[in-house]
């Protein structure tokens, strides 16, 4: 049953012509130069943002300066004060510039809290994990953002 269902899902998205929004061949920019920080969260959305470059034939060209930084808070103790939950938030700062006069400053902030494990290792892996899902969904906001700026 689930696999007839998945079945009629996919044909039904094929079959009606469905198209991410945020593909680089229905995007009305391009983006020119991207200055950054040298964070790696600065680094990965620049990464995640290099589809949209030097496309010459695009309406708007945009140039943007990205800022970022991330904090790993320590939300919860035990009985011991060794830390059990904790929380990662990273916020980037986009200045959006249309043939060098600044059209639009946004901030965008994501958090996430998870519970400490016994495995440093297992642990970083996991927090690695989590920065790149947040990276992926902001990434994801800045272009949705560059679609709409008038």
């Amino acid at each position: 049953m689930k696999k007839i269902f998945l079945l009629l899902i996919i044909t039904m998205l094929t079959g009606c012509g469905y198209q991410s929004v945020l593909t680089t061949q229905r995007a009305n920019f391009s983006i020119n130069k991207i200055n950054h920080d040298n964070s790696i969260i600065s680094k990965m959305i620049v990464a995640n943002l290099n589809h949209f470059k030097k496309n010459e034939n695009k309406i708007v060209n945009y140039d943007l300066d990205i800022s970022s930084e991330q904090k790993k808070i320590n939300t919860l103790k035990n009985t011991r004060g060794d830390p059990t939950n904790f929380r990662l938030e990273i916020k980037v700062t986009v200045n959006y510039f249309e043939n060098k006069e600044l059209k639009l400053k946004k901030s965008y902030m994501e958090k996430f809290d998870y519970k400490n494990t016994l495995e440093k290792f297992e642990l970083s892996q996991y927090e690695n994990k989590i920065k790149d899902q947040i990276v992926a969904k902001l990434s994801e906001r800045i272009i949705l953002d560059l679609h709409e700026i008038k």
